[in-house]
């Protein structure tokens, strides 16, 4: 976990979420491809404790996330969700991000093959 929050954060943020010196969540954003086509692209990433999911704390982390993409001259922000996750598909609308498609069976989560949501907001 420290190599991938050093990595982050070269170009690029991590936020903390935290409540009374508890931390309850964390995001971040990174390059989406490594190619220089998609220099413009990051790929988000949002994490709340089960308890606090559906409390405010994953809207006020993402748009404190989301400031900073748009304020590093970023363009465009892809969500990807490992499906299902209705509590992250709530959140991904209400943020603004739109469904763009889902891959089927690329991911691979608690010993199963699942499938994972991509979603897209623009924020230049």
């Amino acid at each position: 976990m420290t190599k991938r929050i050093q990595e982050k954060t070269l170009n690029h943020d991590w936020l903390v979420g935290e409540v009374n010196q508890e931390i309850i969540g964390y995001a971040y954003y990174g390059p989406f491809r490594a190619r220089a086509a998609y220099n413009h692209t990051v790929e988000s990433t949002i994490y709340l404790s089960q308890e606090r999911i559906g409390k405010g704390f994953g809207r006020a982390l993402y748009t404190q996330l989301l400031e900073s993409v748009k304020g590093r001259g970023f363009r465009e922000v892809i969500g990807v969700i490992a499906l299902p996750n209705p509590q992250s598909i709530v959140l991904h609308r209400a943020m603004g991000f739109a469904e763009v498609g889902v891959l089927k069976s690329v991911g691979y989560k608690f010993g199963r093959y699942i499938d994972v949501g991509i979603w897209q907001l623009s924020v230049a």
